[in-house]
């Protein structure tokens, strides 16, 4: 099942929290090994931000150890997938999730 989609790109490392705000997605994918700001942290802000609590945060990571994965639901991902992505496997993931 093909989903459509709009999205906004972010330099990596360069924050959008303007952009992310006045957009307001319900779907965020981030890398975690970013340069300047990981996606652990960018996570923890989206989190903390109270119109962005319920967005559903999905990291993106050459990381793939359980302590790398435990890492990201701490950080308040709801999903960890590491690359290279399986579209296959997102699209079925994503159809059983709730998206805000």
């Amino acid at each position: 099942m093909a989903q459509s989609a709009r999205g906004r790109k972010s330099r990596p490392g360069a924050p959008r929290k303007g952009a992310a705000d006045a957009n307001l997605p319900g779907i965020g994918f981030l890398d975690i090994g970013l340069p300047g700001v990981n996606g652990y942290d960018v996570a923890r802000r989206l989190r903390a931000a109270e119109n962005r609590r319920r967005a559903l945060v999905i990291a993106l990571s050459d990381y793939a150890t359980a302590e790398d994965i435990q890492r990201s639901k701490q950080a308040g991902f709801d999903l960890h997938f590491v690359k290279p992505i399986d579209f296959e496997q997102l699209d079925r993931v994503l159809a059983r999730q709730e998206v805000p």
